[in-house]
């Protein structure tokens, strides 16, 4: 008990040092927030319900080919914080007429050279969800080396994990398939099995509190990602696909012209139940297209 009190009385410490007034968004019902924190130019953010830390404080930002957006970074600008309230339909799905209402707040950070890196949270009853937003000019190539995200969880949670296969594997040399054995009640930090990641969705538990991470939002110019296979203390990292899983004559990594930004990485939080129900992964898509169906 002693050395808990030490650990979160230090995660306190650090969170104040770094805090940026003003830093917090809270969900409508006020259980869940959010807090960006910058401390010797590198980005951050905690995860909180109802006061108490889910997650320690844990990185963000970008590493571009021509410009690192993970450090030397400093407040530009924020923004105030405003309800988003969104509808939508769906054929198939957890329901038929959906509601999503969350908070949202961003900030603009920028490097020395005066490159910016907008960071969007967005916070409902039951997510947390953030994306980078990166400014460039309209005919500017945009390649993304490395998505130093992380997501660092409590000594004590658990993990309920599927590992990445290794590329090319498998029948026909057809893997990654996501077919593999979910690793269950595992402690954090424990290496994946395959030495290739972790897939989405992954699950933790936190206490009495479960937690759900995923990506949504992704279009054409970002690729999929994973966690990383390495999780010291805890701490879980983006990660990119191996080069051995690029179609062929297109990228591996994300590549956009002028303004981009990245999917939504997103932390359902609560019970079970409120895990299963959750349309988050949804509320956070991208609007449905038209296709044509003649060829069915």
């Amino acid at each position: 008990k002693i050395t808990s009190l030490i650990i979160l009385l230090g995660l306190f410490s650090w969170v104040a040092s770094a805090q940026i007034p003003g830093s917090f968004v809270t969900s409508p019902d006020k259980h869940l927030s959010v807090q960006l924190t910058l401390k010797d130019g590198l980005a951050g953010y905690q995860v909180f319900k109802n006061n108490q830390p889910l997650l320690a404080p844990s990185a963000l930002g970008l590493v571009l080919t021509d410009v690192d957006l993970s450090k030397n970074l400093k407040e530009v600008s924020k923004s105030p914080e405003k309800t988003i309230t969104q509808t939508y339909a769906m054929c198939n799905a957890k329901k038929a007429n959906l509601r999503y209402q969350a908070k949202q707040r961003s900030w603009t950070l920028a490097t020395p050279t005066g490159q910016s890196l907008e960071i969007i949270f967005q916070v409902s009853n039951d997510a947390v969800a953030f994306r980078y937003r990166v400014k460039r000019p309209k005919e500017a190539i945009s390649k993304v080396e490395s998505e130093p995200t992380s997501f660092a969880f409590l000594a004590e949670s658990r993990a309920w994990l599927q590992p990445m296969a290794v590329a090319k594997s498998g029948w026909e040399a057809t893997n990654p398939s996501y077919e593999e054995t979910y690793e269950q009640d595992i402690a954090v930090g424990t290496p994946s099995t395959k030495g290739a990641g972790w897939v989405y969705p992954a699950l933790f538990k936190t206490k009495d509190t479960w937690i759900l991470l995923t990506e949504a939002g992704l279009d054409s110019t970002y690729c999929a990602t994973r966690l990383q296979d390495q999780s010291p203390g805890g701490e879980y990292f983006i990660g990119f696909p191996d080069a051995r899983e690029v179609i062929k004559d297109k990228n591996l990594k994300p590549r956009a012209r002028g303004t981009f930004q990245s999917p939504w990485r997103v932390l359902t939080i609560g019970n079970l139940a409120t895990l299963i129900e959750s349309t988050a992964g949804t509320d956070l898509a991208l609007p449905a297209q038209k296709v044509d169906a003649d060829f069915i």
